[in-house]
């Protein structure tokens, strides 16, 4: 429709949202999406036409990630049936995995570091997965029966627990 409207209106050079709005009579948000999704990347607009994308606020989803290895994942998931809300959450973790990637570049401003802080948590679930992933490792399983009676559950308990672990590894590795 719109190729052949250029060509009968040979002044128009670019397809605006507007321009689509006084051609199909459709508001001007409903145009910005499809717009988008006529402008899509190759790889988006091919699954368009082969039917693997049917829904148009997937396709403007897919047609706005800019990175070619997120899209091809959230690709994937929309093809194999994955709801917008899935997508949405692929693409977000995605995002956090590539700002996790950056934040750690190298600075050698300031002073020296002296001490390394582990950080914090709420979460007692994420200190016993700590404790249990150091654990498994032979060297340290001699240490099983003094975690067995901590009470995960316990954000006191946990936090002690978490504090006796690094003690223990301290310990050997000073060794």
């Amino acid at each position: 429709i719109i190729k052949e409207y250029q060509r009968q209106h040979e002044e128009v050079e670019e397809v605006t949202a507007t321009l689509l709005k006084n051609i199909t009579g459709l508001s001007l948000s409903q145009t910005t999406y499809y717009l988008a999704a006529i402008n899509a990347p190759k790889d988006v607009t091919e699954h368009i036409r082969n039917g693997n994308i049917r829904n148009l606020d997937k396709a403007v989803l897919l047609a706005s990630i800019n990175s070619p290895d997120v899209r091809s994942q959230a690709l994937t998931a929309c093809i194999n049936g994955s709801s917008l809300r899935e997508i949405r959450h692929i693409i977000s973790q995605q995002k956090t995995i590539k700002r996790n990637k950056t934040d750690l570049q190298i600075s050698n401003r300031g002073r020296l570091t002296a001490k390394i802080n582990m950080g914090t948590t709420v979460k007692t679930d994420v200190i016993k997965t700590i404790v249990d992933c150091v654990l498994i490792n032979e060297e340290y399983e001699k240490y099983m029966g003094i975690f067995s009676e901590v009470n995960w559950n316990d954000l006191r308990q946990a936090t002690k627990a978490f504090r006796k672990l690094i003690e223990l590894l301290e310990l050997e590795m000073a060794v």
